[in-house]
C-alpha cells in the first residue's frame, strides 16, 4: 500500500511543479520623468477595483535614486518625492494588458531629465541604456530561475524632450534612437520584429523649437511595421513639461491601445472580455471644418477613456478623408474604420474588430447610411434630414426595408445615429408652450411637413415609431428617468455660439440621438446613456450615446 501512495506521489510531483510555471508577457519600459511618473501622487493612485495589481509584476529603477533592488514586487506605486510614492502610465497600461487576456511583466527604467545622446549613450558607452541592459539580463534570469517562460512583448520609449535642448543633439536623435533599437533589438532580445512603442510630448517648448525629435520618432514609426508612435497630445498637464495624474493614467490607455494596434498588424486577433461598448457621437461640422483641432483632441481624448468597441460619428464633412478617420480611430485604439463619403456630411464607423462593409446607402438619402457587420452584428449608421419631417419619412422607409432584410438572416443588429427626429417615449416631457416647441413654431412658419413641427402644431413621432413597431427597442428609456439624463441636444457650447445662458439652453433640451437595438441585443443590454455631463458640454453641438452589452 505504501509502495502506491509513494509512486503517485511521484507521478503527481512533476505535474505539481510544472503547474507552478507561469507564462509571463514582458514589456520593458524605459524612458524619462513621463515615463517615471514625476507628478504621479500615489494619493491619486488608481482604484483597483478588479484586484489586478497583485497579479501583475513589477521591476523598477529610477536609476540612480530609488529602486525595487532589482526584485520583482506587485504592480505599486514606487518610492520617490510623494510620501506614498508615485507611479506612472505603466499602472493603466498594465491592467489593460491583464483584462485582455496578457500575463504582464513590467520591467521599468527610468531617469528624468535625461536626454538620449547625453545620459542614455549609444550601446556600448557606459550610458543609463547599458545600465539598463544589464539589470534586464538579471531580472529575466530571476524569472527563469523560477521556472517561468518569459515571452518579451513591447519595448516601451517615452523620451526626448531633453534631446531638444539643442540643435546637435535634436538632429542626432533620429539616428541614436534608430540605433538603441537596432542594438535592443538584436544583441538584447533577439527578436528583429520586437515591438516598439514611441512617445514624446509634442507640445513640449523642446519639441515646438525643434520639432526634429518627434519627426524622428514618426519617421522610425512609419518605415518599420513593428514600431509605431502614441502621441502625447491633448493629454492633462501638470505643468509645462509633466503629466497630471490623470494624465498619465489616460497615456497609459493610449500605450496599450498603441500595442494592441500594432498586434493587430500580425492580423491577430485582439482578447475580447465579452462585453461590447457601442458609441454614437455628432461631432459638430468636422469640428469647425477641420480648424478646431484642440477640440477634435479633447474628443479623442474623452472617447479613449470610454474605451468603446464600436464608434459610430456624424457630420465629417469638409473633405473628411479615410485617412483622417483612420488618425481618430487610431487615437482610442481601433485598428478598423469606414467612412461613408468624402463629401457633404458623411458617416463614419471605426471598431476595435474587424468591419465588413455591406452597403454605403446613399440613394433616398439625404446624407446618406453606412451599413456594415462586425463581431456578426449588423450596424447601420444614420444621419436624417434636419429640416424636414416628410423627409425623414422618406429615408425611414428606405432603412426600414434594408433592416427587414436583415432580419430575415440575423437577429442582432443596431441602428445609431443622428435621426433628427423625437421618440414617443419623451412626449410627456416636451411642454406645449414650451421654448423648445415654441421656437419650433416660430422657425417652421408655413412650411408644414417639410419643416420640424407636424400639422398639430407638435412635434412629429412617427419616424422613431416606425422603428420601434419592428421592433427596435429604445435601451436608454430603460436606464434614464428624464430629459435631464436622457437629452442630448443641445450642448453648452452653442450657448456661445448663439449668446444663450444656460438656462435657455437647458429650457429647449431634446432627445434626437439614438442607439436602436433589436430584441436579441436588447436582453443583453447591461447599461445605457446619454453622456451629457460636464465632460462633454463643449466638445460638440451633440452629447454621445453609449450602449454596453453583454
Amino acid at each position: 500500500m505504501k509502495l502506491i501512495i509513494y509512486f503517485i506521489f511521484y507521478l503527481l510531483v512533476p505535474i505539481f511543479v510544472v503547474g507552478a510555471q507561469e507564462k509571463i508577457d514582458l514589456f520593458i519600459w524605459a524612458g524619462q520623468s513621463n515615463a517615471q511618473g514625476w507628478t504621479g501622487n500615489a494619493n491619486e493612485y488608481p482604484i483597483d477595483s478588479l484586484a489586478l495589481d497583485s497579479s501583475i509584476l513589477l521591476n523598477w529603477t529610477f536609476f540612480e535614486e530609488e529602486s525595487s533592488n532589482g526584485k520583482w514586487v506587485k504592480m505599486q506605486p514606487q518610492k520617490g518625492r510623494y510620501p506614498k510614492g508615485h507611479f506612472g502610465p505603466e499602472v493603466s497600461f498594465s491592467r489593460d494588458l491583464k483584462k485582455a487576456g496578457y500575463n504582464p511583466a513590467i520591467f521599468k527604467y527610468t531617469r528624468g531629465a535625461t536626454g538620449l545622446a547625453r545620459d542614455w549613450k549609444s550601446p556600448g558607452q557606459g550610458g543609463i541604456y547599458d545600465h539598463m541592459v544589464t539589470d534586464l539580463k538579471k531580472a529575466i534570469k530571476d524569472l527563469k530561475d523560477k521556472g517561468n517562460s518569459i515571452t518579451i512583448r513591447g519595448f516601451i520609449w517615452i523620451q526626448g524632450e531633453s534631446d531638444g535642448d539643442s540643435n546637435d543633439n535634436a538632429n542626432a536623435y533620429k539616428a541614436n534612437l534608430r540605433r538603441l533599437i537596432e542594438d535592443l533589438r538584436s544583441e538584447v532580445v533577439k527578436n528583429p520584429k520586437l515591438k516598439v512603442i514611441l512617445g514624446v510630448d509634442e507640445q513640449h517648448g523642446f519639441m515646438v523649437e525643434r520639432p526634429q525629435v518627434v519627426e524622428a520618432q514618426k519617421s522610425i514609426a512609419e518605415s518599420d511595421e513593428n514600431i509605431t508612435f502614441s502621441s502625447m497630445y491633448a493629454l492633462p498637464k501638470a505643468d509645462a513639461t509633466h503629466l497630471t495624474t490623470k494624465g498619465l493614467i489616460e497615456h497609459g490607455h493610449r500605450l496599450f491601445n498603441a500595442y494592441q494596434l500594432l498586434s493587430l498588424g500580425k492580423q491577430e486577433t485582439p482578447h475580447h472580455a465579452g462585453k461590447l461598448k457601442v458609441l454614437t457621437y455628432n461631432i459638430w461640422n468636422g469640428f469647425d471644418w477641420s480648424k478646431d483641432n484642440i477640440r477634435r483632441a479633447k474628443l479623442q481624448h474623452w472617447v479613449n477613456l470610454k474605451q468603446p468597441e464600436v464608434v459610430a460619428l456624424q457630420e465629417l464633412l469638409c473633405n473628411y478623408t479615410p485617412e483622417k478617420l483612420k488618425e481618430d480611430a487610431k487615437s482610442w485604439g481601433h485598428a478598423y474604420s469606414v467612412l461613408l463619403k468624402t463629401t457633404g456630411y458623411s458617416v463614419g464607423l471605426t471598431s476595435r474588430y474587424p468591419i465588413r462593409l455591406k452597403e454605403k446607402i446613399l440613394e433616398g438619402m439625404h446624407h446618406g447610411a453606412l451599413h456594415c457587420s462586425i463581431l456578426d452584428i449588423d450596424f447601420i449608421v444614420v444621419h436624417l434630414h434636419p429640416g424636414s419631417i416628410n423627409k425623414r419619412r422618406e429615408e425611414s422607409k428606405v432603412l426600414l426595408d434594408k433592416i427587414e432584410r436583415i432580419k430575415s438572416n440575423n437577429e442582432k443588429y443596431i441602428v445609431l445615429g443622428d435621426f433628427n427626429a423625437h421618440s414617443p417615449f419623451d412626449a410627456i416631457f416636451y411642454e406645449p408652450e414650451g421654448d423648445l416647441l415654441n421656437r419650433l413654431k416660430q422657425n417652421n412658419i408655413n412650411k408644414g411637413l417639410n419643416g420640424n413641427i407636424d400639422i398639430n402644431g407638435d412635434l412629429d413621432y412617427s419616424v422613431l415609431s416606425s422603428f420601434l413597431s419592428i421592433p427596435m427597442y429604445d435601451v436608454v428609456k430603460n436606464y434614464t428617468q428624464d430629459l435631464d439624463e436622457r437629452g442630448s441636444f443641445p450642448g453648452r457650447v452653442l450657448g456661445v455660439i448663439n449668446n444663450e445662458t444656460e438656462a435657455q439652453l437647458l429650457s429647449r433640451l431634446e432627445r434626437i440621438d439614438y442607439i436602436l437595438v433589436s430584441p436579441e441585443l436588447a436582453v443583453k443590454t447591461v447599461d445605457a446613456k446619454v453622456c451629457n455631463g460636464v465632460e462633454n458640454w463643449y466638445l460638440s453641438d451633440h452629447y454621445p450615446v453609449l450602449v454596453q452589452f453583454e
